[in-house]
């Protein structure tokens, strides 16, 4: 889905969101400001992306909107401009 992420609704309907929403959840879900947020799923999947393999990892994006990728340090697979985003990447 080019536009955001399914995810399935307490009613069982699915719906999508972006990469927006999805910091959105994470800081909510969290108690987090948005930017510790974005860290945060940034260490996390960055860290996910290190330990499965190059194709158990294009399973995971596949699926996704390619803004998703920066979050698993593989900017070159985002079609979002480098900005702060940027920094999911070089994080250790």
């Amino acid at each position: 889905m080019p536009d955001g992420q399914e995810t399935l609704r307490p009613d069982g309907r699915t719906g999508s969101y972006g990469r927006e929403e999805f910091l959105r959840r994470v800081a909510e879900g969290t108690g987090a400001r948005a930017r510790t947020a974005e860290g945060d799923a940034c260490a996390v999947l960055s860290t996910v992306a290190e330990a499965v393999s190059g194709g158990e990892l294009n399973q995971v994006l596949g699926p996704l909107p390619s803004g998703y990728a920066v979050f698993f340090g593989k900017p070159v697979l985002s079609d979002r401009p480098a900005g702060p985003q940027a920094a999911c990447a070089s994080s250790p």
